[in-house]
């Protein structure tokens, strides 16, 4: 099953988009800022990150820095959903290694999903957690 790691500090989207996936039939771990990702990776790398941009304590920029730094993360496929529309931070992110940048808010669940799978390698439809 893929795993998916959600990193939002906002509970509501965390929750909500957590709660989509599973359903689409990933599993998902979430954490609600950089360090708190920083240590689910080491303990438990994903095979996708789902990084938004604007958090407290470690921003997702520094996140996208220490994941390239360090050789066993750096292949890690990070997914940017952000709500900030701020074009030189985006292209930072994608600088620093984000394989796509979505915006929050004008991407579908369904989109996300597909680019998902795209990214991971999973093209069929995963059977539903249970």
């Amino acid at each position: 099953m893929t795993k998916i790691l959600v990193i939002d500090d906002a509970p509501a989207m965390r929750s909500s988009l957590s709660r989509a996936l599973r359903k689409e039939g990933f599993e998902v771990l979430a954490a609600d800022d950089g360090l708190q990702a920083i240590g689910y990776v080491a303990n438990r790398p994903p095979d996708l990150i789902i990084l938004d941009i604007n958090m407290p304590r470690m921003n997702g920029i520094e996140v996208l820095k220490r994941l390239r730094q360090n050789m066993l993360w750096r292949t890690v496929p990070v997914l940017v959903f952000s709500g900030s529309p701020n074009a030189m931070t985006l292209q930072q992110a994608r600088d620093l290694g984000a394989v796509e940048v979505l915006l929050k808010g004008e991407t579908q669940v369904s989109e996300l999903s597909a680019k998902i799978r795209a990214l991971t390698g999973s093209g069929e439809r995963l059977a539903p957690a249970v």
